[in-house]
């Protein structure tokens, strides 16, 4: 899978994160206006360009007062984080409490 799609309202990321993927993200994130959630299950590499729009899109949901959650993260997803040295919890905005 190349392309973003969406599911019951969850983002399913495809299998390569790259500049592509990336400003189909942007795009697709600065169209919501809800609560988000990204299906990481698939994904086998993020390179650096989508990693900064997520955290770019983490940022802008917290800004608005909404959450960013990242489910289902793989093992690739997670790998590619610890190589670029991004914590998880940085692809996460906290729970809103009211």
């Amino acid at each position: 899978m190349t392309d973003l799609s969406e599911t019951d309202g969850t983002i399913v990321l495809p299998e390569r994160m790259d500049i592509g993927v990336a400003v189909a993200l942007r795009d697709m994130v600065l169209s919501k206006t809800r609560d988000l959630i990204l299906d990481a299950s698939g994904v086998n590499v993020v390179m650096t360009s989508a990693l900064q729009v997520l955290m770019a899109a983490c940022d802008h949901q917290r800004s608005n007062d909404k959450t960013l959650a990242i489910a289902n993260a793989s093992r690739g997803f997670m790998a590619s984080l610890k190589t670029l040295g991004v914590p998880f919890e940085r692809l996460h905005t906290a729970e809103k409490t009211s």
